[in-house]
C-alpha cells in the first residue's frame, strides 16, 4: 500500500516544486520591473558581453541560412565551433527562437527563470526517490536548493545553471546503479549533463565519484574487513568506473571538435 501510494505520487511534488519556484521568480521579477515585466533587464557580466551578442548572432544567420562558422566578435575572427558547442547545446535554447532578434533579452531572462524552477523540480524529484517518501517537507530543500547562494552570484553565466539542473538525476542515476545494478539512469544524464555544460561538467563528475564513494560505505557491515569489503563491492565499482568512462568519452562525439578548437588557443 505504501509503495502504491508512493507511485502515485511519485510526480506531484516535483510538479508542485516546478510551479512554486516559477511563480517565484515571476513574482520577484514583477516586483523589480524586470523583462519581460519592466523596463530593466540582466545583462550584466558575460550575460550583456559574451552570451546575448552571441545568441543575437546565432538566431539571425539561422533564420536567415547565411551560416559560418567564423566569429568576428573576438579580435579578428576566429572558429565559433568551441563557442557554439558550450552556448548552444541546453534544450532551453530553442526558446531564443520564439521570437525575432531584438528579442533576446527578453527570452534570456524566460530561460532564467525556467531553469531556476527546473532545478527546484529535478532536485525535488532525487530527494523524494532518494528518500523513498513523498512528504511535502521535501519541497523546503528543493527550493532552497534552486534559489541557493551559487544560483543567485552565478544567473548571468545561464549555462552554468544546466549543471545544477542535470546534477539531481546524475545523482539518481548513482542510486539507481547502487540499488538495482542498471547503469541506464546514470548514463544518459551524465552525458546529457557533460554535453549542455562541459564547463562545469567535471565538477559534477568529481561530486558524483565522491558521492558514489560515501553511498558504498554508508552501510559497511559492522566488523567487515577491507578484503570482504572489497570482494562483496568490486562489481559494482568496476561497472560505475567503466559507465562513467564511456559515458563521458561518448561525448568526445559531440565536444572533440570543441577540445580541438581550445588546442590551438593559447589560453
Amino acid at each position: 500500500m505504501q509503495r502504491q501510494q508512493f507511485q502515485r505520487g511519485r510526480w506531484q511534488q516535483p510538479l508542485t516544486a516546478t510551479l512554486l519556484a516559477l511563480m517565484m521568480m515571476v513574482t520577484l521579477f514583477a516586483l523589480r520591473g524586470i523583462t519581460p515585466f519592466g523596463n530593466h533587464n540582466l545583462l550584466i557580466g558575460d550575460l550583456g558581453v559574451q552570451y546575448t551578442p552571441f545568441f543575437t548572432d546565432f538566431v539571425r544567420l539561422v533564420r536567415q541560412h547565411t551560416w559560418s562558422f567564423m566569429n568576428l566578435h573576438q579580435a579578428l575572427g576566429g572558429n565559433w565551433m568551441p563557442v557554439i558547442s558550450y552556448y548552444i547545446l541546453s534544450p532551453f535554447n530553442l526558446l531564443l527562437f520564439v521570437g525575432r532578434a531584438s528579442q533576446i533579452p527578453v527570452m534570456i531572462a524566460v530561460i532564467i527563470m525556467l531553469k531556476v524552477a527546473t532545478i527546484a523540480g529535478t532536485m525535488t524529484f532525487y530527494l523524494q526517490e532518494h528518500w523513498r517518501t513523498t512528504s511535502r517537507f521535501v519541497l523546503v530543500f528543493g527550493l532552497a536548493f534552486a534559489f541557493s547562494g551559487f544560483v543567485a552570484l552565478n544567473f548571468f553565466n545561464v549555462m552554468w545553471l544546466d549543471a545544477l539542473i542535470w546534477l539531481p538525476l546524475v545523482t539518481w542515476g548513482v542510486d539507481q546503479l547502487v540499488r538495482t545494478g542498471r547503469t541506464v539512469a546514470y548514463f544518459g544524464w551524465l552525458f546529457v549533463s557533460v554535453v549542455t555544460d562541459y564547463y562545469l561538467g567535471y565538477m559534477t563528475c568529481l561530486f558524483i565519484v565522491a558521492y558514489f564513494g560515501y553511498v558504498i560505505t554508508a552501510e559497511w557491515p559492522k566488523g567487515q574487513s577491507v578484503r570482504a569489503w572489497w570482494h562483496q563491492q568490486r562489481g559494482l565499482i568496476w561497472r560505475f568506473i567503466v559507465t562513467s568512462l564511456l559515458s563521458v568519452g561518448t561525448t568526445l562525439a559531440i565536444l572533440l571538435p570543441t577540445v580541438l578548437s581550445m588546442a590551438d588557443c593559447k589560453k
